[in-house]
């Protein structure tokens, strides 16, 4: 391409910017601001197609460019083009505009700001940091750099650094959404060494944010409480009435779910600790009513996955008669049945005792206020799902043996459940792609038009909303086996107010090409069919030319220790059921199980028993490594075009021994990488493909 600089100079009435009149500066500015109102209408106009999109953006680049063969230096014109092809994912075309302008302007905040985000897309995160650092040494608090940097920080690894940054911002500004989001992005990976009274205090504030993931700040509620209870040596006394007054554990138990072993014995304990003294005292002392709805809720959020003792089974059994006498007998009232409901609420999901249909002819407000907020999740949000899941439509039939033994699993066992959706700015998925694959031009479907998104395997739609959400002009169909999964994705959608997806029961061997996608998710879903290929094979069917599919694929390799925990399942002839789910993650919490499985008491699934149940309890499993992708992919006719979200220190292992293959593309130098340190991909491969056309090489 040629120099943008020299290509201004060959405009004969073009002049610098130290000899422009005033009245030619009039006409610069003002096409310079039909121009910038012209691009901040994309991101202005929510609900502008993509077609409107490409018009404004068209608009916005004519306007610039005039500017430009008026004014052959014009900062702003060139600053703006830049931001343009950012936004299109032409990073090469949005770095060449911004070091044009740099050479005229090297004292720029906002062009310093700009080459950053540019640099940042690239992955180039060192150069990202040096830019944001200059814009905001240059003119502080002018830009959103100090944000920028702090992002940077997160994406390179450093999370410690990037966390001190946002905590500075937040308490600028606790309203900004993007801090927050960042900011909760950033605590997944904190956790705290000591107690500190300071974090406690900004972690209560974190905690009662809305609009954010509560999720994301797990890890750093459980260290801090750890610490704060000297858990580690169990020294804390169980007192249920002191650890109903704290404010921070009560908080963290409602709005996150806890996915620590040293955490989840010490609410085992404490469970038991409340159920023996209410039925010693025949009432549940008011004084620690709070904790125990908070432990109630904890236990709907990892679907009651704690072991029960056998004493504590002769005791639920007793309370469940205690309720069937008496709302089967007579005219009850709900103040009679409160008390044992309550206690059994730390232990099953309402719903799913045979009396359910007695509680729910009372109305929500017939319960007492301190009951509510148990009964309400226990009891009518469950049979709202049962409610949507009878209308949800059929798109294929399910005929396939296991896709039905699949589908059986998520029927019973919806997974993941999740609660909250992240805040994000919406943004345009072509650019969110060419900052993630190093060196790809996004086709130009992506920024032209609507496009058409299927994911493939939806679950409890959590991905699919973002997707729909989070990405500019973007209509969604959602299919997955499991009626169960779907009501509750749709229940979520209509919480959160997303209405450009539809969600169909579906079997993706199935599914017929009545529609074409631009793009086609299909992330943990291929290697759970019976033959992965065909799965695979009905999908790349379903692409437009140059259509776009992101996989994701169980790795063989980091997936060893899951294999040998299934093989002890198998061996021990354990059911995929709740019973023994509980028994076999007790075998392994107590360590009687061989193996060095600390990376399973690491994963987040292992501590709800849907996520248990789909870690190592799966009915079908198929594993990959980066060798057999290779020939998966060029035998479905599709080209590799990189894994994706991958940590900084994998992209400069790969970098720094594969400096030959800058594009990360090759497949058999990271399947030696993967050799040599099996866990860098964590469970699963997730990479994009693309449907063959004259532009996609087939792999070699």
């Amino acid at each position: 391409m040629e120099n943008l600089k020299q290509r201004a100079e060959l405009s004969e009435d073009a002049i610098p910017r130290s000899n422009v009149t005033p009245a030619l500066r009039r006409k610069v500015n003002k096409m310079l601001e039909e121009a910038s109102f012209a691009f901040d209408s994309t991101y202005n106009e929510s609900d502008a197609d993509q077609g409107r999109i490409h018009k404004l953006r068209n608009r916005a680049r004519t306007m610039a460019q005039k500017v430009l063969l008026k004014q052959t230096d014009n900062i702003d014109a060139l600053n703006l083009l830049g931001r343009i092809a950012l936004d299109e994912g032409d990073l090469n075309k949005a770095g060449q505009f911004l070091d044009t302008a740099l050479s005229f302007e090297p004292e720029s905040a906002s062009l310093a700001y700009s080459r950053g985000h540019i640099f940042l897309a690239t992955q180039s995160y060192e150069k990202a940091e040096e830019q944001f650092l200059r814009a905001e040494q240059l003119a502080p608090r002018t830009t959103r750099a100090k944000a920028s940097l702090a992002y940077t920080r997160t994406r390179k690894g450093a999370f410690v650094e990037a966390f001190a940054d946002y905590r500075e911002l937040i308490k600028l500004d606790p309203t900004d959404q993007h801090i927050k989001t960042k900011l909760f992005e950033c605590i997944r990976h904190i956790q705290a060494d000591y107690y500190s009274p300071e974090l406690e205090k900004e972690l209560l504030g974190y905690l009662k944010f809305d609009d954010v993931d509560h999720s994301e700040l797990t890890n750093l509620a459980a260290s801090l409480l750890i610490h704060k209870y000297d858990l580690v040596r169990g020294n804390s006394p169980l007192d249920p009435q002191q650890l109903s007054e704290d404010e921070l554990l009560n908080l963290a138990l409602r709005r996150c779910q806890f996915q620590n072993p040293i955490i989840e014995e010490f609410l085992t304990a404490c469970r038991q600790c409340i159920l023996q003294e209410s039925i010693d005292q025949q009432k549940i002392d008011s004084r620690f009513m709070e904790f125990l709805v908070s432990i109630s809720l904890q236990c709907i959020h990892n679907e009651f996955v704690y072991a029960v003792s056998l004493t504590e089974e002769k005791v639920l059994r007793e309370l469940k008669m205690m309720v069937s006498t008496t709302v089967l007998s007579r005219e009850w009232q709900t103040s009679e049945v409160e008390y044992p409901l309550l206690l059994l609420s730390m232990y099953s999901l309402l719903h799913h005792n045979s009396f359910r249909d007695h509680l729910l002819r009372k109305p929500l407000i017939a319960w007492s206020g301190e009951v509510q907020p148990v009964i309400e999740p226990h009891l009518y949000e469950p049979q709202k799902e049962l409610e949507i899941q009878r209308r949800i439509e059929s798109l294929t039939p399910v005929q396939n043996s296991t896709s039905r033994s699949v589908g059986q699993q998520y029927e019973e066992n919806p997974y993941p459940r999740w609660r909250s959706l992240n805040y994000a700015t919406p943004t345009d998925y072509g650019q969110a792609l060419a900052a993630e694959l190093q060196g790809f031009t996004p086709p130009s479907f992506l920024h032209n038009q609507t496009i058409r998104v299927l994911i493939a395997g939806c679950g409890t739609g959590k991905h699919a909303l973002q997707v729909a959400k989070y990405f500019r002009n973007v209509e969604v169909t959602a299919i997955d086996l499991s009626k169960a999964s779907l009501a509750y994705a749709t229940k979520q959608a209509r919480q959160h107010q997303v209405t450009n997806i539809e969600f169909f029961q579906a079997d993706i061997l199935e599914l017929q090409s009545r529609n074409q996608y631009h793009i086609i998710e299909s992330s943990g879903v291929l290697h759970h069919m019976e033959d992965p290929l065909e799965g695979w094979r009905a999908l790349t069917k379903l692409l437009v030319p140059g259509g776009l599919m992101k996989v994701g694929l169980y790795s063989e390799r980091a997936r060893s220790i899951v294999t040998h925990a299934r093989h002890v399942i198998a061996e021990n002839q354990l059911a995929a059921d709740n019973e023994h789910i509980r028994i076999f993650r007790q075998a392994v919490l107590d360590g009687q199980v061989s193996g060095d499985l600390d990376p399973i008491k690491q994963s987040s699934d292992f501590y709800n028993l849907s996520g248990c149940r789909d870690l190592l309890f799966h009915v079908q499993e198929h594993l990959f490594s980066p060798l057999s992708i290779k020939a998966s992919v060029e035998s479905v006719g599709l080209g590799f075009l990189g894994f994706v979200n991958l940590p900084f220190d994998v992209k400069t292992a790969f970098d720094k021994h594969f400096a030959s293959d800058p594009r990360r593309v090759n497949l058999e130098n990271w399947d030696k990488l993967e050799e040599a340190a099996p866990d860098i991909f964590g469970n699963m491969f997730q990479f994009y493909c693309q449907l063959q056309s004259d532009n996609v090489a087939r792999l070699g």
